[in-house]
């Protein structure tokens, strides 16, 4: 980019040069990479981080299972060693056992994967540059494969080594120890605490679940119902005078206009959620710019009449652009509220001047409207100073005709079916002329929110696996705790302890681990938030996601300690100190 910045000075020397007023001008230069995934590598990276901790979490859960599995099985595997079994047998049938396990849950997620891919791009093709694209390749196979041997290396062989290292005790040994002494419930108690402190994408995906709605409520400033939009271009080849342009524009909306059910037809240069196309200007009321100043920008679009009427703009001071404002009658315009406040603040627009600078004149336009700002791009968008100039002036107060206009066709409820009205009407003015990007404005402020609505989508999903694989986790180590301390809670009953007592032993045991996830979790996720600041549309520490959501955190564990709770109570006394 040094070279390029560097050719960028060159030529804005020399615009300078050629041209005196484009002293103020500034150039830059975007990467084409750029302009083409936008934010979407932001997006991406976050929701492959979702994606992590969710694996995390689902590894975790494995852990705690197997690792109790194996703590099961015990007494089986010094029970073999004792019949003469070999040290090498019983890992390879353990590990042969959860190579099986591995490669059966690889399978089942890879079918469930191919679907919701498919279903994914289905969503919105669009919400992602070239997610149409996006398909199944080796490198998907071979990380599956690659998951599924360490995982079940790591989390089935390395216990079943364990369990056969400590078979060299005797039978007797292991059939008097309960399921999971004091270390193995310390190290599963570290994973759960882990497995909830990782369930933080819960309260990040609640963040953006938020920032969508407020994306959503956002006043898209136009009202889009019924509103049908496509745009057309007059060749200059078929079209040779610049002049005659706008009032072949006119001449085609008026044909719009008799069509049965059409109630309002306009056009502009660029459509709303469309971008903007910005110019410099210069100010009536005071001097130019000094030498290296930026200059004075807005954007701009050229209208047709009934303009603001057609798209529900409303016009706050002075009137609209009409039919009477033609070609040889005084130059106008109408400005938006960002444009008022930024160079006139606390005056009156109506009258003000202002005006593009030609080669040798300076055709002043005087200001008779104020209306409210548009949308040029996405809804959530910084608003930026806007003027309207009738298309009938183009070319006389602006630079040039434009000779592409986005027309705007409001009809009842069925505007669609108005559809090959229009066509046949386009066709009727110029049977060669091509008909693109026909879309009703609906679809158009809809297809503002695909990034957005994707990211919340998936998050959303992420963060409904955490939390069913976080009570899942919880609800596994404590009915294995409760398993393995059975006879201690028997004897606890025998000698006079109440239901309530013991189910408030078992339930204080599950929310240590559980409480001191969700702190965890809660403090890595606003440290995380600072990685979504510019994907979110409220406070990025907003106090009511984390309240919120880290209660339905413990709630969820509390339930997952719930139901073990409730089964020690019903334990019968005699029945646990029967057994060995």
């Amino acid at each position: 980019m040094v070279d390029v910045d560097a050719e960028l000075e060159v030529v804005k020397a020399r615009w300078a040069s050629d041209f005196e007023h484009n002293e103020a001008h500034f150039l830059w230069a975007n990467g084409f990479h750029s302009e083409v995934v936008a934010d979407a590598p932001e997006r991406l990276r976050l929701l492959m981080a979702a994606v992590g901790l969710v694996l995390l979490i689902a590894c975790a859960n494995i852990a705690n299972l197997l690792l109790a599995r194996g703590e099961r099985r015990h007494s089986e595997v010094a029970v073999r060693t004792t019949l003469g079994a070999g040290r090498g047998r019983i890992p390879r049938q353990l590990a042969t056992e959860s190579l099986v396990l591995a490669g059966a849950a690889a399978v089942l997620g890879l079918a469930l994967a191919y679907v919701g891919t498919h279903q994914l791009i289905a969503m919105d093709p669009e919400a992602l540059p070239r997610l149409g694209e996006v398909a199944w390749d080796g490198n998907v196979l071979l990380f599956t494969l690659g998951m599924t041997l360490v995982t079940a290396m790591l989390f089935g062989i390395a216990p079943a080594l364990l369990a056969g290292r400590r078979a060299a005790s005797s039978l007797a040994g292991y059939a008097s120890r309960t399921v999971g002494g004091p270390r193995s419930r310390s190290l599963r108690r570290v994973l759960v605490t882990g497995e909830v402190g990782l369930s933080l994408v819960v309260i990040l995906a609640g963040l953006v679940v938020r920032s969508f709605s407020a994306l959503t409520d956002t006043n898209p400033r136009i009202d889009p119902d019924n509103l049908m939009t496509f745009v057309i271009s007059l060749p200059s080849a078929a079209y040779p005078d610049d002049e005659l342009i706008p009032s072949e524009f006119e001449r085609l909306m008026d044909g719009l206009r008799a069509l049965t059910g059409v109630t309002e037809v306009t056009g502009g240069s660029s459509l709303p959620f469309s971008g903007r196309a910005q110019w410099d200007f210069q100010l009536e009321d005071r001097p130019p710019r000094p030498d290296g100043d930026l200059a004075w920008n807005a954007g701009i679009t050229h209208v047709g009449t009934d303009y603001f009427e057609t798209y529900g703009i409303p016009v706050l001071e002075g009137r609209g652009l009409t039919s009477r404002d033609g070609r040889h009658d005084e130059l106008v315009a109408v400005v938006s509220e960002t444009m008022a406040s930024r160079f006139w603040p606390g005056e009156s627009v109506i009258g003000k001047r202002f005006g593009y600078q030609m080669e040798d004149s300076m055709p002043w336009m005087t200001i008779v409207g104020l209306v409210r700002d548009r949308v040029n791009s996405v809804v959530n968008e910084e608003r930026y100073p806007h003027v309207y100039v009738p298309e009938s002036q183009a070319g006389i107060s602006t630079y040039f005709v434009p000779r592409s206009f986005g027309i705007v066709v409001r009809a009842g409820p069925s505007v669609e079916g108005l559809v090959p009205g229009m066509r046949a009407a386009v066709s009727d003015f110029d049977s060669d002329l091509p008909l693109y990007q026909m879309r009703t404005m609906e679809d158009i402020v809809s297809a503002s929110f695909a990034g957005p609505r994707i990211m919340t989508n998936l998050l959303g999903i992420f963060a409904l696996i955490a939390l069913v694989l976080a009570g899942v986790g919880i609800y596994g180590v404590i009915s294995y705790s409760v398993a393995g301390r059975t006879k201690e809670i028997g004897v606890r009953a025998a000698l006079g302890a109440e239901r309530g007592e013991i189910t408030r032993m078992i339930l204080g045991e599950g929310a240590r681990p559980l409480v001191a996830g969700v702190t965890c979790g809660v403090v890595g996720a606003w440290l995380a938030t600072r990685l979504l600041e510019q994907m979110l549309w409220v406070e990025a520490t907003d106090p009511l996601t984390f309240v919120l959501l880290a209660g339905v955190l413990l709630a969820v564990g509390m339930a997952a300690n719930w139901v073990p709770a409730m089964r020690a109570t019903r334990i019968a006394p005699t029945e646990a100190l029967r057994e060995q």
